[in-house]
């Protein structure tokens, strides 16, 4: 696949064709999906019903015990902060939004809360890109550390990630500044 040209191979024994039509069926998608919404309706680990239904009311927009100045963040405004004590929280937590309405800025704030907490975070996106632009905005977000504390696995696209002056993140690089090798 590339773009939306898609390239078959057939088997040299069926008949050839100048064109044909592919049919994308995503029925084991469907399946999957419902295996595991029942999986989580009977108590799956690390699911709460309650919380993931509570995302879905009006009234339930976040902790409550909260009052409403405590919870600002510095940087976020009130949505944006409330879904940073909402992550600091026990539960699943999703964070949605349409193009340009501060996820990645709210995502770095939750790596940061998170990390102030001393919880450990895996940071991951669907490309590598993805996984950039995040880190970027989460290395923004906390400032100096020292090496080693931000580890980016995988090849990065944003070449401002490579040699970085403010501290090395390939974990190549940290694996290096260490006297190691990475794996």
């Amino acid at each position: 696949v590339f773009g939306s040209d898609v390239t078959l191979a057939l088997p040299p024994e069926c008949v050839s064709a100048s064109s044909g039509r592919l049919r994308c069926d995503v029925t084991w998608l469907l399946v999957k999906q419902k295996q595991r919404l029942h999986a989580v309706a009977d108590g799956a680990p690390g699911f709460s019903g309650a919380s993931a239904l509570s995302l879905t009311q009006p009234e339930s927009r976040g902790p409550e015990s909260v009052e409403p100045d405590e919870l600002l963040v510095p940087g976020l405004n009130e949505e944006q902060s409330r879904a940073v004590a909402t992550a600091r929280e026990p539960h699943l937590a999703w964070l949605w939004g349409p193009p340009g309405t501060g996820k990645t800025t709210t995502v770095a704030a939750i790596v940061e809360a998170l990390a102030e907490d001393g919880k450990r975070v895996l940071l991951v996106a669907p490309t590598n890109v993805a996984v950039d632009v995040a880190l970027s905005a989460v290395l923004r977000r906390l400032g100096p550390r020292e090496p080693g504390y931000v580890v980016r696995l995988g090849p990065p696209v944003d070449t401002g990630l490579i040699e970085r002056a403010a501290g090395h993140v390939l974990v190549d690089e940290v694996a290096a500044d260490r006297g190691s090798h990475a794996a």
